[in-house]
C-alpha cells in the first residue's frame, strides 16, 4: 500500500508552496494543542478550546513571520536537505522569539488566554520535530519506492574528495539515473564506517560479493582512483568477470580538486583503458616549435580523437 501510495504521489507534479506551508501551519497548531492538554489535562483544554485556538492562532503568526523569512515552504520536500531542516529550525527558534515579544513586551497574556511559556516552548520543539520528521519521511518513500524503480544501484571506488564529489552528483541531482549503496576503500581505518548514510566496504577478495548483495552491477572510479584502478590487474580483472561495468573519467578530463565533481562526466571503460601504462608527458615546448607559424591538415576532425587533437593543436 505505501508502495502504491509513493508511485502515486511521485508520479504528480511537486506539492505547491501552499500546500507545504499549510501543513507546517497544521502541525504547529496541533503540537500546541496536545503539549498543552499533555500539561492542563484534556478536560480543561476542551472546556477552554476557543480561546485556545484564538490565542494558538494568534502565536502561529509569529512562526508564520519564520516561515516567509526562511522560506520553508519554497523548497521540494522530495529532495530535502540538512539545509531545509537548518530553515525550518531556525524559523521556528524566530517564531518563538516574537511569541516571548508579544508575551512579555505586548503583554498578550492580558487580551489572550494565558499559556505558559513553557508550554509554548515545548510545543515549538515537538512542531520541529514534526516538521523535521515529515521531511524525512517524504524522502524516504521517495528513495526507497518511487525512485529505486527508475535507478541503477551503484558503488564508488574512492572515499577522498573525488569519491565524496561523485555522490553528492549523485544524491542531488534531480532524476539521477544511479542510487548509491556503497564506497570502495583501500584504507584499513575506513572499513566499515558510513559515509554519507552508506557502508565504507575494504577492496578485498569479497568485494564482487558485498556488491552483488547490495545488486550493485556498477562501479564509479573517483578521478583519484584511475591510476590505482589500472595498476590493481586483480581487482578489474575480478569485477569484468562477474560482469560489473566500470565508469571513469576520460584522461584528457582532469580533474583539479576544487570544481564540482559531476557523475556525468564518467564513462564505461574497456578492458584496453585499464591496462596499467606509465603516464605520458608531452614537451610542449617542442610540440610549438613543430606546430608555430605553419598550416596544419587534421584528418578526421569530426571524430572524438580528432575533435581533440583540434583543439590542442589550435592553442599554437
Amino acid at each position: 500500500m505505501i508502495t502504491k501510495f509513493s508511485n502515486w504521489y511521485f508520479s504528480k507534479r511537486a506539492l505547491p508552496y501552499w500546500g507545504i506551508l499549510i501543513l507546517d501551519c497544521v502541525i504547529v497548531m496541533c503540537s500546541d494543542m496536545l503539549v498543552y492538554a499533555l500539561n492542563n489535562g484534556f478536560l480543561f483544554t476542551l472546556e477552554h478550546l476557543k480561546p485556545l485556538v484564538g490565542a494558538f492562532g494568534f502565536y502561529l503568526l509569529c512562526c508564520l513571520v519564520g516561515f516567509r523569512l526562511f522560506r520553508t515552504y519554497s523548497g521540494v520536500i522530495r529532495y530535502s536537505s540538512f539545509v531545509d531542516l537548518q530553515r525550518v529550525g531556525f524559523a521556528m527558534l524566530l517564531g518563538l522569539l516574537l511569541i516571548a515579544l508579544a508575551k512579555y513586551g505586548f503583554a498578550s497574556d492580558s487580551w489572550l488566554i494565558a499559556i505558559r511559556m513553557r508550554d509554548l516552548d515545548l510545543s515549538a520543539l515537538l512542531a520541529t520535530a514534526l516538521m523535521w520528521a515529515m521531511r524525512v519521511l517524504v524522502k524516504y518513500l521517495y528513495d526507497t519506492t518511487f525512485h529505486q524503480k527508475h535507478v541503477k544501484p551503484v558503488f564508488i571506488y574512492g572515499v577522498k574528495a573525488g569519491g565524496v564529489g561523485l555522490a553528492k552528483s549523485i544524491c542531488n541531482r534531480d532524476a539521477s539515473p544511479y542510487l548509491l549503496k556503497g564506497f570502495i576503500s583501500d584504507m584499513s581505518d575506513m572499513s566499515g564506517h558510513y559515509l554519507m548514510g552508506v557502508r565504507v566496504y575494504p577492496n578485498n577478495a569479497h568485494l564482487v560479493e558485498e556488491m552483488k548483495k547490495q545488486r550493485a552491477h556498477i562501479l564509479l572510479v573517483s578521478p583519484l582512483k584511475n591510476e590505482a584502478m589500472r595498476n590493481n590487474p586483480t581487482m578489474v580483472e575480478q569485477l569484468l568477470n562477474a560482469g560489473i561495468k566500470i565508469y571513469m573519467s576520460s584522461d584528457m578530463q582532469e580533474w583539479n580538486g576544487k570544481e564540482p565533481m559531476d557523475h556525468t562526466q564518467l564513462r564505461e571503460v574497456d578492458i584496453e583503458d585499464l591496462l596499467p601504462r606509465d603516464k605520458i608527458e608531452i614537451d610542449l615546448e617542442s610540440v610549438k616549435q613543430l606546430l608555430v607559424e605553419r598550416c596544419i591538415l587534421i584528418t578526421g576532425a569530426a571524430g572524438s580523437i580528432g575533435s581533440e587533437i583540434v583543439r590542442q593543436v589550435a592553442q599554437f
